[in-house]
């Protein structure tokens, strides 16, 4: 099941707490989720958009073993109420940031009141909340965004012409990238942790390398370091391809 929920941030500062612990446990009321459903979080005002994406990790827990987060509310009574009930464990799989998915792109694409409760995705509006946030997840500059965007509302034949008619050789910008060098021993211990199992579907490696015959599975952030995650072990999972694939491209 893949869901929309929202969250306030004059209430409870998510994004910190996001990036300091990689999930969060949120309140579960009435709502029947499941282990590995998929969660999309709108953030109201002043932001009115989709942030996140996140994973069901645990249902039905209690206050007696959910994190201890009072530092992330920002009033200490509201703290306080939200411990009666149960909760469910929310991990951080992406974050975006694209008008793409604020209220008023929402709202053209099938969204029919500003989400409050939790609400059940499907159809055109399921479809254009996965692509976009994709989209906006792989980096894509905001133009790049909205060009491809009035492209996949063309008809299969006006693409087509504008294809035909397209450069071959695409126009040469120049831009500036930085990468993060990661610490080898959070990924050499974060492989030992795993034991050759994936610690998402819990399956084993999916083959060996070559050159090592060792269990093929790949360390990825929680948080991505772009969006000021830690290279630790807290922030990252081992993973099979699939399941890493799954974490960046599916829902």
């Amino acid at each position: 099941m893949i869901w929309l929920i929202s969250a306030n941030s004059k209430i409870y500062d998510h994004s910190k707490s996001f990036s300091d612990h990689g999930f969060i446990d949120w309140k579960q009321g009435i709502t029947k989720y499941q282990i590995n459903d998929t969660v999309y979080i709108y953030v109201t005002k002043p932001e009115q958009k989709i942030r996140y994406k996140c994973i069901v990790e645990k249902v039905g827990l209690d206050s007696t073993n959910i994190r201890k987060d009072q530092e992330y509310w920002v009033n200490p009574n509201d703290y306080k109420q939200s411990l009666a009930g149960s909760f469910i464990r929310l991990n951080l799989v992406e974050k975006a940031n694209t008008k793409l998915l604020d209220l008023d792109s929402l709202r053209v694409n099938g969204l029919k009141n500003a989400p409050q409760g939790p609400k059940k995705l499907s159809g055109d509006l399921l479809s254009y909340i996965k692509n976009n946030f994709f989209l906006s997840f792989n980096g894509l500059i905001e133009e790049e965004l909205i060009e491809i965007k009035k492209s996949l509302d063309l008809s299969f034949k006006e693409r087509k012409k504008l294809i035909e008619n397209a450069p071959k050789n695409p126009k040469k910008i120049t831009v500036v990238t930085y990468v993060y060098k990661r610490s080898p021993d959070i990924v050499a211990e974060a492989l030992i942790r795993a034991n050759g199992i994936c610690e998402q579907c819990k399956l084993p490696a999916p083959f060996n390398r070559k050159k090592d015959n060792t269990p093929y599975l790949e360390v990825h952030h929680k948080i991505r370091l772009a969006d000021g995650g830690e290279d630790t072990l807290s922030n990252v999972i081992t993973l099979c391809p699939n399941c890493h694939r799954q974490m960046h491209h599916g829902f």
